[in-house]
């Protein structure tokens, strides 16, 4: 439960009472702003805050980084009023502060998560309700050097543990070796496609139970998620924003979760 704060709006049009910032409101300033802020930690941002912050959109200007790069500087400084959540993914500060989103005034909710080697991770405390599968390998499959890294991003914040390959051999050849929880795959990659290797999964004992959900564009997936044998698919570009969802649901299934997790991680 998040502490109600009675502190002032800030106030953008006093120089005295704004924090020192950048003038973007844009993702990519909020290091900056935490320098300026006199802190050193890397930050990372989870994509349910940079929504909130409006800063998904570089033609927005919404909440100023600088804010919250001051008010986070406050609370590790034990001088802003905030409660402490022990959570999975480790202990979480939670508190508010008064600002403006745009023109707009919110109050604006926030979590901090301090990780080993000075890593900061600001969140919405709703994730903190949502599964965390810290313990969860996932093998991904994908082929697109651009792609893949955003796909990389997106599970690690999540919380998985993502091991990537380039092609359908290299897939195919760390299902084998490695032990994993559940495979993205994309249906179009060089060597073997990602139908070939769902199907070898699928036939192979030690792995028939592995779930595997494809990943791909331009294909009746539904079609052929069910001739390969696979648990489930997530259209390219449009069904991105699902995939965790999509994961979360896989991995709560209790046939998943009794036999596939690796709970001794």
């Amino acid at each position: 439960m998040l502490v109600t704060l009675k502190n002032e709006m800030i106030n953008y049009e006093s120089k005295s009472n704004r924090p020192a910032s950048v003038d973007s409101g844009k993702l990519s300033d909020l290091q900056t702003s935490f320098r300026a802020a006199g802190i050193p930690h890397t930050v990372t941002v989870s994509s349910a805050l940079a929504t909130c912050c409006g800063w998904t959109d570089a033609g927005i200007q919404d909440v100023d980084p600088g804010v919250v790069a001051w008010v986070t500087a406050e609370a590790l400084a034990g001088n802003w009023p905030c409660c402490r959540r022990q959570t999975k993914r480790g202990e979480v500060l939670l508190l508010e502060c008064s600002t403006f989103r745009g023109k707009q005034p919110i109050s604006l909710e926030l979590g901090i998560l301090v990780r080993p080697s000075k890593i900061l991770e600001l969140l919405n405390p709703e994730e903190l309700n949502q599964p965390f599968w810290g313990h969860v390998r996932i093998l991904l499959a994908e082929d697109d050097a651009n792609l893949a890294p955003v796909l990389c991003e997106l599970l690690e914040r999540a919380g998985f543990q993502v091991v990537h390959a380039a092609d359908g051999l290299e897939t195919w050849r760390l299902a084998l070796s490695v032990p994993f929880d559940i495979v993205i795959l994309d249906v179009d990659m060089p060597g073997i496609n990602g139908i070939e290797v769902c199907r070898r999964i699928k036939s192979a004992p030690a792995l028939a139970q592995l779930p595997v959900l494809l990943c791909s564009g331009g294909h009746d997936l539904d079609t052929m998620a069910k001739q390969a044998g696979a648990d489930g698919h997530v259209e390219k570009p449009a069904g991105l924003s699902e995939l965790v969802m999509r994961l979360n649901a896989l991995l709560l299934k209790p046939a998943v979760s009794s036999c596939q997790l690796h709970k001794s991680k």
